[in-house]
C-alpha cells in the first residue's frame, strides 16, 4: 500500500511539472552542454520572442539556428563558470527592469503585459532573472576571449598570406565572384 502511495505521488508530481504544447508534445531535453540542458520549451520561447519582436514565423531552419546559438551560449556559460567569473547582480537587476519597462511602454501598461504574456510581472521577473544572469556571464566570457585576440591590420593579414605556403592556407568556398 505504501508503494502504491509513493507511485501515485510520483506520477502526480510528474504530471504537474510536464508542459504541453499545441502539438501535444511534453517538454523534453533536446541537448546537453556540460551540465546545462536545453529544453524544447527554451527553443519554443525563443520562437515566440521572434514572432513577438519581429513578426516573423519560424521554420525548422530557424529552430536549428536557435538551437545552435543556444548551444554556443551554453559553452561560453560553462567556460565562464569554470573560470569563476563574478556576476554583477546590479547589472542583472537593471537589465531585468529595462526589459519589463520596455514591455510596459510597448504594450501600454502592466496589466497589458500580464495579459499578453499570460503571467504576472513578479513571475516574469523570477523566470527571466536566471536567463539574464546566464546571458551576463556569457557576455563577460565572450568579452574576455575577444580581449585576448590581438588587433590585426590588413597589412598583418597580407604578410601572413604571403609568408604561408598556398597549400597550407584554408580554402573558403566562393559563392559570389566579381565579374
Amino acid at each position: 500500500m505504501k508503494g502504491v502511495a509513493v507511485f501515485l505521488c510520483a506520477v502526480a508530481s510528474f504530471s504537474a511539472s510536464a508542459q504541453r504544447y499545441q502539438g501535444g508534445i511534453v517538454d523534453k531535453t533536446v541537448a546537453v552542454v556540460g551540465n546545462e540542458m536545453i529544453m524544447i520549451s527554451d527553443i519554443e520561447s525563443e520562437v515566440q520572442m521572434m514572432l513577438y519582436n519581429y513578426g516573423q514565423q519560424s521554420d525548422r531552419k530557424a529552430r536549428c539556428e536557435i538551437l545552435e546559438n543556444m548551444m554556443a551560449s551554453k559553452l561560453f556559460l560553462m567556460q565562464a563558470r569554470v573560470d569563476s567569473l563574478v556576476l554583477n547582480d546590479e547589472m542583472v537587476e537593471a537589465e531585468l527592469s529595462n526589459r519589463i519597462d520596455m514591455l510596459k511602454s510597448n504594450l501600454g501598461s502592466e496589466e497589458a503585459v500580464e495579459e499578453e504574456l499570460g503571467k504576472p510581472i513578479y513571475r516574469l521577473r523570477q523566470e527571466w532573472r536566471q536567463d539574464i544572469a546566464d546571458q551576463t556571464l556569457t557576455q563577460q566570457m565572450q568579452q574576455e576571449i575577444a580581449g585576448k585576440i590581438p588587433a590585426l591590420t590588413p597589412y598583418d593579414v597580407q604578410k601572413y598570406v604571403d609568408s604561408t605556403d598556398p597549400e597550407d592556407l584554408p580554402m573558403v568556398p566562393v559563392k559570389y565572384q566579381l565579374s
